[in-house]
């Protein structure tokens, strides 16, 4: 896959459910050159994610449907080790993930911000706490 670094960028594809490089023992060709992770059951895609961080050094991981809070944390091990993460998480609008008690963190989660009074009167609720 072309994640727009070096052509020598090491790429390693966690399939959850073989919904990326397909349900064979062989990948599907459009993972390329990628090393391909199949987790064989879904439960242990988190530690597939954290293996391939630690064997793999890789500069990419692409995960496919991150959706529970060990899958979550996972993610964010990944980032947190300076790994490019690229990683599906369903929902509709950003706000969908925004405000799921498990997924929001993917994105930085929310924060209750105080506002001055001259930016909280120009609310039409005119709170000077919001979250965002």
């Amino acid at each position: 896959p072309d994640t727009g670094g070096s052509e020598e960028d090491t790429v390693v594809v966690v399939d959850k459910t073989n919904e990326i490089a397909g349900d064979s023992d062989i990948p599907h060709s459009c993972v390329g050159e990628a090393r391909w992770m199949p987790c064989g059951n879904p439960d242990l895609q988190p530690q597939i994610m954290r293996e391939a961080v630690e064997n793999a050094t890789p500069d990419v991981v692409i995960v496919d449907e991150i959706s529970n809070d060990a899958e979550v944390a996972s993610a964010r091990t990944v980032s947190e080790r300076g790994v490019n993460l690229i990683a599906t998480v369903h929902g509709h609008l950003l706000s969908d993930i925004l405000n799921c008690k498990v997924r929001h963190l993917l994105v930085g989660g929310q924060h209750a911000v105080t506002l001055s009074d001259s930016m909280a009167s120009q609310r039409d609720d005119k709170r000077k706490t919001v979250l965002e």
